[in-house]
């Protein structure tokens, strides 16, 4: 017996160890925002053209309409009388202002 266990014995060279264990890398982080100052356009911003006329019957629809949602929203009774002037803005939305 004692021959068997001259022969039989544990490796001790590096590539035979278990290696140490290896500490995780911290998370990632966020990234910072960094919101640069940017210049105002050299053509100046985007004016909508004057709407040419305040009376269409569409306008009006709209400004009613806005009326009445801005009553139900702020429980006020606001009544819609004219469209003194307005712009018109990408389309369907409109800016108007009415006495």
């Amino acid at each position: 017996m004692e021959a068997e266990q001259d022969q039989c014995t544990t490796p001790r060279n590096q590539e035979y160890q278990i290696p140490a264990a290896l500490v995780c890398p911290p998370p990632p982080r966020k990234k910072t925002e960094r919101r640069m100052k940017r210049d105002p356009p050299k053509n100046g911003y985007f004016q909508s053209p004057e709407l040419e006329n305040p009376n269409d019957p569409h306008v009006v629809e709209i400004a009613k309409f806005a009326v009445a949602e801005h009553n139900k929203e702020a429980k006020a009774s606001l009544v819609f009388i004219t469209v003194v002037k307005g712009e018109s803005q990408f389309g369907e939305r409109a800016h108007c202002i009415s006495e």
